[in-house]
């Protein structure tokens, strides 16, 4: 398959039963998905007499997974960078010792040599800590905005794979593998946005 019939296969794989509402609101995350998903090595794979949309369904499920758990570390982190920033200035005593800190936590989320310079500059205007916490702030929303959409596409791709499969559900449920994933990632997350989108395939699209 090339990989321009293996895109087409996918957006109808990914994009089946959305309303066009959503797909116009998630156009750009569908299409990086696709793109990102066509890329995967494991999906190229596929073993001989393996039905070809069981195994993109099942590659296409492996593949949220691995992204899931991707961005849950980058979240993670990025909490626990917030955190040390913080740490760092309360003990922070002299103004040039303070703008260090600043400077270096912008640059951990990110900054290059250039918005460095800028941050630096901007320091006699208005630049400070609370720039800083907005920044963080942005990046966290943007990951659980994402982290949200790929639950709950997991959600929608795990149920159209075990509906496909009701006569052999146990086995089917087997096959997927995500109770641990999900109960891993709750024990793990203290982001309550997280564990809500994590909660949600269980108490509607998953349970029967």
């Amino acid at each position: 398959m090339s990989s321009k019939e293996l895109k087409k296969r996918l957006e109808t794989l990914l994009f089946a039963d959305i309303a066009s509402f959503w797909l116009d609101l998630y156009r750009q995350k569908y299409r990086q998905l696709v793109n990102e998903l066509s890329q995967w090595e494991l999906i190229k794979n596929q073993p001989d007499g393996h039905d070809e949309d069981d195994w993109l369904l099942l590659q296409a499920i492996a593949f949220l997974t691995h992204k899931i758990d991707t961005l849950q570390h980058q979240l993670t982190k990025l909490d626990a960078d917030h955190s040390r920033f913080i740490e760092k200035l309360s003990h922070a005593e002299l103004k040039a010792e303070r703008q260090f800190h600043i400077l270096d936590y912008a640059a951990t989320l990110g900054a290059d040599k250039q918005q460095l310079q800028q941050d630096q500059e901007a320091f006699t205007r208005w630049f400070d800590e609370g720039a800083m916490i907005n920044r963080y702030q942005d990046k966290v929303s943007e990951l659980e905005q994402s982290l949200k959409f790929l639950i709950g596409k997991l959600g929608d791709l795990t149920h159209r794979y075990l509906c496909l499969h009701l006569h052999e559900i146990e086995q089917s449920w087997q096959t997927v593998n995500l109770e641990s994933f999900f109960l891993d990632l709750l024990e793990h997350t203290d982001n309550d946005a997280i564990k809500n989108s994590l909660l949600e395939p269980w108490q509607t699209k998953l349970l029967y």
